[in-house]
């Protein structure tokens, strides 16, 4: 009779025996070591002897199609037969290149995990060793300092009760603050009539208290600007008029 073909008849795109990686710690470490070497010993190995034998098992039955369709007396009925068993083989091994694809595929990523892992460990090692190397130079550098005493306040603290701020008060403008600043000429004219309205103002107060006449109060004015008096002195210039 023909040949029967090993392995499954249909086509399956995935592989059943899938891993679960969602594992943590040790546990995880150990497993995935474990199924790494079954990959390596089993798995692989076996998915390879399936291909050699299927490809040993389609060169059989490429020779008993090509027999039977030259014997067979109903060659359609001989050709539906050779279309079944071609079917059939491109399904057996499309699965076993899958499952080996797989196998292969997860040994790989077992392989990235512990990279990774290695990688993070010699970065850790780099890490620690540059710490040791940064705390080594500062005790050296520390030898060659000296302690500072340092002197600890208080500190600031707000009060309780804050105090009101002062009231603004405006006070008038006096443009002769600044008069004596400097090594600026002074008006002699603008000083003597500044001291001029300040005698007049002085020989008006002493008019009123002493009674005066009133034709010498008259000429005040006329007086104060034609004669030369000494008007720092308003007494001595009520005497005279």
């Amino acid at each position: 009779g023909a040949p029967r073909l090993r392995g499954p008849c249909c086509l399956c795109l995935f592989n059943a025996s899938g891993s679960d990686f969602n594992a943590r710690g040790s546990d995880a470490e150990g497993w995935k070591m474990a199924e790494l070497q079954m990959l390596l010993e089993e798995e692989i190995p076996s998915g390879k002897r399936a291909l050699i034998e299927s490809y040993q098992n389609l060169t059989r039955v490429a020779d008993y199609c090509e027999n039977n369709y030259i014997q067979a007396a109903d060659k359609r009925k001989a050709l539906e037969e050779t279309k079944a068993y071609t079917t059939q083989s491109l399904a057996s091994v499309a699965y076993q290149i899958n499952a080996l694809a797989n196998n292969v595929l997860q040994l790989l990523d077992i392989q990235a995990s512990q990279l990774r892992r290695m990688e993070s460990s010699i970065n850790h090692i780099s890490q620690t060793v540059d710490i040791h190397k940064e705390k080594v130079a500062r005790r050296e550098i520390g030898i060659l300092t000296t302690n500072k005493n340092t002197s600890r306040t208080h500190k600031i603290i707000a009060p309780a009760n804050m105090e009101r701020p002062v009231r603004y008060i405006r006070k008038p403008i006096d443009y002769t603050v600044l008069d004596d600043v400097g090594h600026g000429v002074k008006s002699m004219e603008i000083t003597s009539l500044q001291e001029l309205a300040h005698c007049r103002e002085q020989i008006l107060l002493l008019r009123n208290h002493q009674a005066l006449p009133c034709q010498a109060g008259e000429h005040w004015d006329e007086i104060l600007l034609t004669k030369p008096w000494n008007l720092l002195n308003p007494q001595q210039f009520l005497m005279t008029t």
